[in-house]
């Protein structure tokens, strides 16, 4: 996070919580479309989905153990009316951060949108078919009940990973909602103006990254319903 990186030394670094324009994942999803073969062509997108959502969870616990390494060095609230001390580092406002941990975020980031354009090409290429498919009748004739089986099972797929999707994102939210919290806290015992303005600044992105959370969750949530297997 950009004002506990900043407390604890005056690093400033990217913040990885930036929206991500749907235009953006509209080029993405058309240009993973293109290298995607069309044979097996389900199975390589879940396959790919799964090992990034392994992905993110393996990065999630190392932003963990960062997050927990900058909250040792973040200053304690002092007794009555003392100030914290700014540092060397902190008047200059020179430090560069730490690359791994900056490395991290970013990665974290990255991982995320693709998790996204996954999901996204994905609910593209079945998505017209199926939401109608799925709630017809069952064929009588052999080829049209192995064409609705088929249907059946890959909604129900569908279905499957935009649980998975929306746990992730009910997490991100659970932890962006306590960084705020954090940064309330934090931010009347800082002295320095430079500090203070990073804190608002992350607290702002943060709130945009909920409000695009919160369309994500809208859209997903109408999609589960109309892939949701009766």
């Amino acid at each position: 996070m950009n004002a506990k990186a900043s407390l604890a030394g005056g690093m400033k670094f990217r913040s990885s919580f930036v929206k991500v324009p749907y235009t953006f994942i509209e080029e993405a999803v058309q240009s993973a479309r293109r290298v995607v073969p069309r044979k097996n062509r389900k199975d390589v997108l879940l396959n790919r989905l799964d090992n990034q959502t392994k992905e993110l969870d393996r990065f999630k616990s190392e932003l963990e153990a960062t997050e927990a390494m900058i909250k040792e060095k973040t200053p304690k609230v002092l007794a009555g009316d003392a100030k914290v001390p700014e540092t060397d580092a902190e008047k200059n406002g020179k430090v560069e951060p730490v690359p791994d941990e900056k490395q991290l975020r970013e990665d974290a980031m990255s991982l995320r949108e693709q998790l996204e354009i996954s999901y996204s090409i994905y609910a593209q290429e079945q998505g017209v078919a199926l939401g109608d498919e799925a709630k017809k009748e069952t064929p009588r004739d052999a080829e049209g009940a192995k064409r609705y089986k088929e249907y059946r099972e890959v909604a129900a797929e569908l279905a499957r990973v935009i649980d998975e999707e929306l746990a992730i994102e009910q997490q991100e939210r659970s932890i962006l909602e306590k960084r705020i919290v954090e940064a309330d806290r934090v931010i009347p015992t800082v002295t320095s103006k430079a500090m203070q303005q990073d804190l608002e600044t992350e607290k702002a992105r943060i709130g945009q990254r909920l409000s695009d959370l919160a369309t994500r969750h809208d859209f997903l949530s109408k999609e589960k319903e109309r892939f949701s297997v009766q």
